[in-house]
């Protein structure tokens, strides 16, 4: 089955989110973003939450290979888009921070780079959905970042996913516009 892909993000006229906004009923918004740090590697964080807000689950994960910044926040795609079939979710919003990385996925560019070959596994993710919309988030509108940050004091071989840690919720919770 081949998705359905649409994009939401800067129209003309248009401003880009500044804060986290619920997808439309019967839909998730996959929220990703990864942090770098010099002598200790990638972390990556992922949030899944559905139309009433309310978080699915989540994902933190430290690479101990220092990735670029594009290519972890490509990674960070590819793992949040692993982790929504398991739940059985068909339709989803996958919004990131990074504008470059957004355009990438609304408009399918592929090349033959390391994120290229990253890219294309997402792409062949986008069939297990019956729908997938890309869409950007201001960074300050998108506190998942936190969850990539956390994601530096776990052991590299155990990904915690699941619930958000406890002393993360609020920072979280905190990017939601609540209706």
């Amino acid at each position: 089955m081949q998705a359905a892909v649409a994009a939401r993000g800067k129209k003309e006229g248009q401003k880009h989110a500044e804060k986290w906004t619920p997808p439309i009923e019967n839909n998730f918004k996959i929220n990703t973003d990864a942090s770098v740090r010099e002598g200790e590697g990638t972390g990556i964080g992922v949030a899944i939450r559905d139309h009433r807000s309310q978080i699915i689950t989540t994902l933190c994960h430290v690479y101990r290979t220092e990735y670029e910044i594009a290519i972890a926040e490509t990674v960070a795609c590819r793992e949040g888009l692993i982790l929504v079939p398991e739940k059985g979710l068909k339709n989803v919003v996958i919004e990131s921070d990074n504008i470059n990385l957004f355009h990438r996925l609304q408009n399918r560019i592929e090349d033959l780079s390391y994120m290229g070959n990253i890219l294309s596994d997402i792409f062949h993710l986008f069939s297990c959905f019956d729908s997938v919309c890309p869409s950007f988030v201001r960074r300050t509108g998108n506190t998942v970042h936190h969850l990539a940050s956390f994601a530096f004091s776990l052991d590299s071989s155990n990904p915690r996913i699941g619930d958000i840690p406890d002393h993360l919720e609020d920072l979280v919770v905190s990017d939601m516009v609540l209706s």
